[in-house]
């Protein structure tokens, strides 16, 4: 009986990703699966990367402070929590449809949870591996961590904003702002990535 409950755990916490997929075709929805695990894998890693010897935590949210880390373990958490628990609904937009315009990748309602808008720029992303050749330390980031950034915006997630965008301007927030940096979408995406990539 004992074997059958740690079976059953194992299977439970072995799970894909969950998501319903809308308009998107068969090579969508494998690279959008594939997204979504490697997304839940890397906010796991980055959890345990908030710690105040971690010098790319350093790096995405500025000089260590208890309550800012608290506040990112929450974040953090409750991202993680969406992964593993809630069935995310991916509209794969044509463009100029759901604000897919220009070069964005993916983009929320923050009031509309679980919904995701994928801009055909998404597909273009690398994915997000062990080979940091292929996705790391990209400018614009990975599918993964497009994804961590959407889910991040939901009001009942983390309800982060876009306070400034890319890699540089995001290292300047946190040396100059880092309490901004706790609430800014692309600092916990590319914080998840480069903490994935570094236990790699």
């Amino acid at each position: 009986m004992r074997f059958l409950i740690v079976f059953g755990l194992l299977f439970l916490f072995a799970l894909p990703a969950r998501a319903e997929y809308v308009g998107c075709n068969p090579a969508q929805i494998n690279a959008l699966q594939k997204a979504l695990d490697n997304a839940r894998n890397a906010v796991s890693e980055a959890t345990i990367a908030v710690n105040s010897e971690n010098t790319v935590y350093e790096r995405w949210f500025g000089r260590w402070d208890q309550r800012r880390a608290s506040d990112v373990r929450r974040s953090l958490s409750a991202i993680k929590a969406v992964l593993d628990e809630t069935v995310l609904v991916m509209h794969c937009s044509r463009p100029y449809e759901n604000g897919c315009s220009g070069s964005i990748y993916a983009n929320v309602w923050p009031d509309n949870a679980y919904n995701i808008n994928i801009c055909n720029n998404f597909f273009n992303l690398p994915q997000l591996s062990g080979d940091k050749r292929e996705a790391g330390f990209n400018h614009v980031g990975t599918m993964a961590g497009t994804l961590v950034h959407e889910v991040s915006h939901f009001n009942i997630v983390a309800a982060t904003d876009d306070h400034i965008y890319g890699r540089g301007r995001s290292i300047e927030l946190a040396l100059e702002s880092p309490g901004l940096a706790v609430r800014n979408a692309d600092s916990y995406q590319y914080f998840v990535e480069d903490a994935f990539l570094k236990a790699r």
